[in-house]
C-alpha cells in the first residue's frame, strides 16, 4: 500500500488512513499512534484531492483525535486539532458542503476563543500557500 500511496494513487492515502484507524484498539497503548497516523494519511489524501470524501474523512479523524487528546488531558493538543478541524469545516462550507456548514453553525457556541483564533491563523497560512 505504501508504494501506491507514494505514487499518489487516488485513494491510496485514504486506504492507509482507514487501515490505521481500524488498527486502533488492537494493540493497547498504540491507539494514539494509530489515530495520528490515520489523520496524517487523511491529510495527504485531502491535500491531493484523492476523492470528494477525503475532507469529510479527515474531519471525522480530527474529531476522533481531539476526543482522544481530551481523554488524556492534553488540552493544548486538543485545541490544536480542533482548530484544524474548524478551519477545514469552514473551507468545506465555503466550497458548498452543507453538512459542514450545519456542523459549524450548530457547534459555534461551543468553540473556545483560542480554538477560533488558531483556526483563523491556520486559514491565513493555508491561504498564503495556495
Amino acid at each position: 500500500m505504501y508504494s501506491r500511496a507514494a505514487r499518489a494513487a487516488p485513494g491510496a492515502f485514504l486506504e492507509l488512513a482507514g487501515w490505521h484507524y481500524d488498527q486502533a484498539g488492537l494493540a493497547p497503548g498504540h491507539d494514539m499512534v494509530r489515530l495520528v497516523r490515520a489523520a496524517e494519511h487523511a491529510r495527504l489524501a485531502e491535500q491531493i484531492g484523492a476523492t470528494q470524501a477525503a475532507p469529510a474523512i479527515l474531519l471525522f479523524l480530527l474529531n476522533e483525535q481531539a476526543t482522544a487528546f481530551r481523554a488524556l488531558g492534553w488540552a493544548d493538543l486538543e485545541d490544536e486539532i480542533l482548530a484544524e478541524a474548524v478551519s477545514l469545516a469552514d473551507r468545506m462550507a465555503e466550497d458548498g458542503d452543507e453538512d459542514a456548514a450545519r456542523i459549524l453553525a450548530s457547534s459555534a457556541h461551543r468553540i473556545a476563543p483560542t480554538v477560533l483564533t488558531a483556526a483563523l491563523q491556520a486559514q491565513s497560512i493555508q491561504g498564503a500557500s495556495r
